[in-house]
C-alpha cells in the first residue's frame, strides 16, 4: 500500500513537471513567434530603406550629370563671351 501511495505522488510529481515544462514549451513558442515577427519588421523596413536609398542614389547621379553639363555649358557660353569680348 505504501509502495503504492509513493508510486501515486511520483507520477502527481511528474504530471506537474510535465505540465510546467509545457508551459515552458508554450512560452518559448510565443517567444520565438514574437521574434519572427519583429524581425519580420525589420527585414520590410531594410527592405524599404534599400529601396529609397537607391531611388536617392539615381536622383543623385542625375544631379550630378546636370551639374557637369550646365558646367559644360557655362564654360562654352563664357568661351563665347571671350571671343566675342563681352565683359
Amino acid at each position: 500500500m505504501i509502495e503504492l501511495d509513493r508510486e501515486k505522488q511520483l507520477i502527481e510529481e511528474e504530471k506537474v513537471q510535465v505540465d510546467r515544462y509545457k508551459q515552458l514549451l508554450l512560452k518559448q513558442r510565443d517567444i520565438m513567434i514574437a521574434l519572427t515577427s519583429r524581425l519580420n519588421e525589420r527585414d520590410e523596413t531594410i527592405i524599404s530603406l534599400q529601396e529609397e536609398l537607391e531611388n536617392l542614389q539615381k536622383i543623385i547621379k542625375d544631379y550630378e550629370f546636370r551639374i557637369k553639363d550646365l558646367g559644360s555649358r557655362n564654360k562654352y557660353l563664357e568661351g563665347k563671351l571671350v571671343e566675342h569680348k563681352v565683359p
